[in-house]
């Protein structure tokens, strides 16, 4: 009688954390700026025929400042020889926590 080859589970729950996150980032990266756009075209700025230039001019502000404080907070966060990291990065997380409010 053959050997009965043993199959190795893929579906991990490291897998499964990993895949759950990629449609959750997904769907917020599809979603958001698309209607968030809208919303700030049609309400925040009352139709304005020049709001879909400003809110290009604020995304690209967005992404340029991500991209500027993005080696700033890395820099914060490589923990290296440095035993204070929590203690460091509870400004950026006090920022964080108060522009999501």
């Amino acid at each position: 009688m053959a050997e009965m080859m043993q199959v190795e589970r893929w579906l991990t729950r490291r897998v499964l954390g990993w895949a759950l996150f990629d449609i959750a980032s997904s769907t917020y990266i599809a979603l958001v700026p698309t209607f968030f756009g809208l919303y700030f075209a049609q309400v925040v700025a009352r139709g304005d025929p020049s709001a879909s230039a400003w809110w290009g001019v604020i995304a690209a502000a967005s992404l340029v400042l991500a991209g500027v404080l993005a080696p700033i907070a890395g820099a914060h966060a490589d923990p290296g020889e440095d035993k204070n990291i929590k203690k460091r990065s509870e400004g950026f997380r006090a920022i964080c926590s108060f522009e999501r409010r």
